[in-house]
């Protein structure tokens, strides 16, 4: 049972990050430039996104629980795994992040 939930999240951030690389491509399609330059992959602006994001929102997070003087668990333990929740709802919001920009999108 821990090995599929292991592969469960693995499978949800490659689908997000693979998501994020998708909506950064249709962004550079819409904007060709003139001329032709060097830049990086897709997927890696996507792999840093995501890194980015998720650590924006843990930071965010904690100065939430500091500032109102939550009591936060510093671990919680699911099937045998032991985590940060805090870290935990951040890397799940980093993840769903793109599918609600994508929502967002179609709405308008």
């Amino acid at each position: 049972m821990l090995i599929a939930t292991i592969i469960i999240i693995l499978g949800l951030v490659v689908v997000s990050i693979w998501e994020r690389g998708r909506q950064k491509r249709e962004r550079w399609a819409e904007s060709a430039p003139q001329e032709p330059e060097a830049r990086p992959s897709p997927i890696s602006e996507a792999i840093v996104e995501f890194v980015g994001v998720s650590g924006g929102i843990y930071l965010a997070l904690i100065a939430l629980v500091n500032f109102l003087k939550l009591n936060v668990p510093q671990q919680a333990k699911v099937l045998s795994v032991e985590f940060d929740p805090i870290a935990a709802i951040a890397i799940f919001l980093g993840i769903i992040q793109p599918f609600i920009l994508r929502i967002r999108k179609m709405k308008i």
